[in-house]
């Protein structure tokens, strides 16, 4: 066995390898941060549409998402809420913004045609 043939082979491997690697993790990295972001924005219009249920208003629902999203930035939060007394149900939306790190920001624009949005909307039935 001639080992000259051989001895940048495992160089060229791990020049391969290793950017694959690293673009798997980042990516696993940004997913889970996504999906963290994505269950806070959910919690927080359930939590909205259940005050509303709660106190019958919708006059603390504001206050209450920015305390259940404090995490995220203010001014890429939007909140809706609504009652319909007709069909008698509260509708709480809330829409982020979500600004992926610098290192995926670009790919993920490029996945989703612009910039990502996440939102959550519930309705419940008022009692």
């Amino acid at each position: 066995m001639n080992l000259r043939n051989e001895s940048g082979s495992s160089s060229v491997e791990a020049a391969i390898i290793i950017p694959v690697l690293v673009a798997l993790s980042v990516s696993v990295w940004e997913g889970s941060v996504m999906l963290k972001t994505f269950f806070t924005v959910q919690e927080a219009a359930r939590e909205g549409a259940r005050e509303i249920l709660r106190s019958g208003s919708d006059s603390k629902v504001q206050a209450l998402v920015q305390n259940l999203t404090k995490d995220l930035p203010p001014s890429d939060l939007q909140v809706s809420k609504s009652v319909d007394t007709g069909a008698k149900t509260a509708t709480v939306e809330v829409s982020y913004a979500y600004q992926p790190s610098s290192l995926s920001g670009d790919f993920i624009d490029a996945l989703n045609n612009g910039p990502l949005t996440i939102t959550s909307k519930v309705v419940m039935p008022l009692q």
